[in-house]
């Protein structure tokens, strides 16, 4: 899972939240925290339903888990239950857009306006 979030509920304490992008995660699992050789027990595994937080004990990859009882971990950082996770290499090309987007004038008496505006861009 990567963690995207970490909020402190007043009841509960930490929660991180972020996406799984494989497996399932359960309520008492040890994850490993990578990168900082650190472990931590999942308490309780959540799910928001809008602005509410729902205890489901179990999730599958795709979802967007709410985890409580990890005080170790932190935005940005990834959680497994693998314990040496052998880390990706750097790219080594450059990606092409996949979107494009024109811009053009509502009346075309105003495309002079904004050829000018665009080249101070």
């Amino acid at each position: 899972m990567m963690c995207v979030n970490m909020t402190i509920d007043p009841a509960a304490g930490p929660v991180a939240i972020g996406r799984l992008f494989s497996g399932k995660i359960k309520d008492g699992q040890t994850i490993n925290i990578i990168d900082t050789n650190r472990e931590g027990r999942v308490q309780s595994v959540n799910f928001f339903m809008s602005n509410v937080r729902e205890q489901v004990g179990e999730l599958g990859a795709g979802n967007i888990p709410a985890l409580l009882g990890l005080t170790d971990v932190r935005a940005g950082q990834t959680i497994s239950t693998v314990k040496d996770i052998p880390v990706f290499e750097a790219s080594k090309y450059v990606s092409e857009p996949v979107v494009q987007m024109a811009i053009e004038p509502k009346h075309p008496k105003d495309l002079p306006k904004l050829v000018e505006v665009l080249r101070k861009l």
